[in-house]
């Protein structure tokens, strides 16, 4: 009887990893496909178009154009942008240019008796030879010699040169900076500076809106609710906008030796604006009086008066922040219409020491 004896299966207990199918990609054989090959030359073009925007002289900054400058005017926004510009291309020469210097009596092509064809630049025949027997197209030795540049041709090629190189162009132009300088100008209120191909930058200005004349000697400042002096319409080179400002607005004048101060940007005291608002909004009819306007000022001595030229002045005396504030001006407003109503004909002079008292002078 024989009997088999299992033999060990050396690989008994070890787990063999079954292989991965080869799965083979039907491209795997290109490199490239033509779409990718289109795309990447896609970019290549662009970035040498990018290039050619940003290294061209053609669009560098020609021309600023500039809205809504009214107070500032266009002259301080350029200033305040201090942006340098390439100068305009030069107009090409026109044909008719190309005949300058031609004999008139001359037809260029005309052929004479002996069969040739005139020359309009050659000389007369009587200046062909010298009396002296000389050559006449002899070249004198010092016109041979270079000539020495002159003063102005030495700066003028080079000006325009450096005009042209330090002018920037209007796709990498940083327009934030531009912005924040035009920004400070005192009646800007907020500014938009963008670009325009070729060679455009466009400034859009919105400025602040007055509300009163401060007329402080030959100065008529334009201030806003904020008490900030956007303009002097007073100046010589005040804005045509700031004048007609100016004359639609009332007026404060300000006779204290303090007003000198202010300047274009400055800001007026709180106190003193509330109080000049309030005095400046009133009318004739607001006081009962019979005048047909009535000016507002302010002084060292008695502080801040309403009074009608030549007839009578209203004493309303000086405004603190705790003590007398400027909310007592409408109690002082109805104390002065009660007396108007009776004696302003005969008036001089009012003190209104508060709202229900005062003192007056007759004429």
């Amino acid at each position: 009887m024989i009997v088999r004896r299992p033999r060990s299966d050396p690989r008994r207990g070890r787990v063999r990893p079954r292989p991965a199918p080869t799965v083979r990609r039907a491209s795997a054989g290109r490199r490239v496909s033509p779409r990718r090959a289109l795309a990447a030359l896609s970019m290549v073009l662009a970035a040498f178009a990018f290039y050619g925007l940003t290294a061209s002289p053609a669009f560098g900054v020609r021309s600023i154009a500039t809205t809504g400058a009214t107070l500032s005017g266009d002259a301080a926004v350029l200033a305040a942008l201090a942006l340098p510009t390439a100068p305009a291309d030069q107009a090409a020469p026109s044909p008719a240019d190309d005949s300058a210097g031609v004999d008139p009596g001359t037809v260029p092509g005309d052929t004479g008796a002996d069969g040739f064809v005139a020359d309009p630049f050659a000389p007369d025949a009587t200046d062909l030879g010298a009396s002296d027997g000389t050559d006449a197209f002899a070249t004198p030795a010092d016109a041979l010699a270079t000539p020495e540049p002159t003063a102005s041709d030495a700066g003028a090629a080079p000006a325009d040169t450096a005009q042209v190189d330090t002018a920037p162009n209007v796709v990498t132009l940083d327009t934030s900076p531009l912005a924040a300088r035009v920004a400070t100008l005192p009646a800007v209120a907020s500014v938009r500076v963008s670009t325009a191909l070729p060679d455009v930058v466009q400034v859009i200005v919105t400025e602040r809106e007055p509300i009163l004349v401060w007329a402080a000697g030959a100065h008529r400042f334009l201030v806003d609710r904020d008490g900030r002096v956007l303009a002097d319409a007073g100046a010589p080179d005040a804005t045509a906008g700031a004048t007609e400002a100016a004359a639609s607005l009332p007026v404060v004048a300000d006779d204290r030796s303090a007003s000198t101060a202010l300047v274009p940007g400055s800001v007026v005291d709180p106190i003193d604006l509330d109080a000049a608002t309030r005095l400046a909004s009133l009318t004739v009819e607001d006081i009962g009086s019979k005048a047909k306007e009535f000016t507002v000022r302010v002084t060292d001595e008695t502080g801040w008066e309403l009074a009608v030229p030549d007839r009578w002045t209203a004493i309303f005396g000086f405004y603190t922040q705790s003590v007398r504030k400027a909310s007592l001006i409408p109690s002082q407003v109805r104390l002065l219409r009660s007396l108007l109503g009776v004696r302003e004909d005969r008036l001089r002079r009012v003190i209104l020491a508060s709202g229900e008292a005062g003192t007056y002078t007759l004429r």
